[in-house]
């Protein structure tokens, strides 16, 4: 499948990614692209290889988070990053905490 001129997988595929603070997130997106990272936002890559990450059709994708009793839970959605894991730029979510109240109190309705 092709989006946009760019190749979509037909598997889905996972990498393990380390959380990088907002502070060094902003950092280098503020610099370069001037993009600003705000506190709803929680970012997650490499700041020096690159190569893992998301890429073009990833939006709207979960970032999961292992808890140290082994459950997993949803901490972002990607929402942008500096092309494809590319290096120095980590990709950016969606922090689910920022709008967990917000979640809850939609889900009551149900």
């Amino acid at each position: 499948m092709r989006l946009y001129g760019a190749r979509l997988e037909d598997k889905l595929k996972e990498v393990w990614l380390p959380v990088v603070a907002n502070v060094h997130c902003a950092k280098m997106y503020g610099m370069i692209h001037n993009v600003p990272v705000r506190h709803y936002h929680l970012c997650a890559g490499s700041l020096n290889d690159g190569g893992s990450g998301t890429c073009i059709g990833d939006s709207g994708g979960p970032l999961q988070c292992n808890m140290k009793d082994g459950r997993w839970y949803l901490a972002g959605v990607t929402s942008f990053g500096s092309g494809c894991a590319k290096p120095g730029f980590p990709d950016v979510f969606t922090r689910i905490t920022y709008y967990l109240p917000w979640i809850k109190q939609k889900m009551r309705a149900f």
